[in-house]
C-alpha cells in the first residue's frame, strides 16, 4: 500500500506472500512495483494484513502502539472491490471481539508488539 495513493489507487492485494519455488518472481517485489507505477513514487510503500474471514467482505484490522505498548481494541476498516477504503470505525476490545475470532484478535496484537519492538518504534 502507498502513502501517497487514494481511491484504491496504489493499494495491491497479495493472496498469498510466499516465495514461488519455481523461480517466478517474489510476489511481494510485484505488488510493490505494481504500488509505485500507480502512484508515480518510489517512497512510502507499506503492508497491512487483509482479514479474509469465510463469507466476509475485505477488512484490515488497524492497531496502534504507544509508548512501546499495543494499545487496547482496533480500528475495522472495509474495503470495496476496487480496494477503496469505504468506512473505518473504531472498537475498544471488548467489542472488536464480536466482529472477529479472538484468536485473530491476539495474532494482530503478537505481530503488532512484534513489529514495533523490531523496529524500536514507541509511537
Amino acid at each position: 500500500k502507498s502513502i501517497h495513493g487514494g481511491g484504491g489507487r496504489g493499494t495491491v492485494k497479495v493472496a498469498d506472500v510466499s516465495r514461488p519455488e519455481d523461480g517466478s518472481a517474489d510476489p511481494i517485489l510485484v505488488a510493490t512495483r505494481r504500488a509505485m507505477m500507480e502512484t508515480g513514487r518510489t517512497d512510502g510503500i507499506y503492508a497491512e494484513l487483509a482479514l479474509d474471514l469465510a463469507g466476509a467482505s475485505l477488512y484490515q484490522l488497524e492497531m496502534e502502539v504507544d509508548g512501546g505498548m499495543v494499545v487496547d481494541g482496533g480500528r475495522l476498516v472495509y474495503f470495496n472491490s476496487r480496494n477503496q477504503k469505504m468506512i473505518e470505525l473504531g472498537f475498544s476490545e471488548e467489542e472488536l471481539v464480536k466482529f472477529l475470532p479472538s484468536e485473530v484478535y491476539q495474532d494482530c496484537i503478537h505481530a503488532t508488539k512484534t513489529i514495533a519492538e523490531f523496529s524500536k518504534y514507541e509511537g
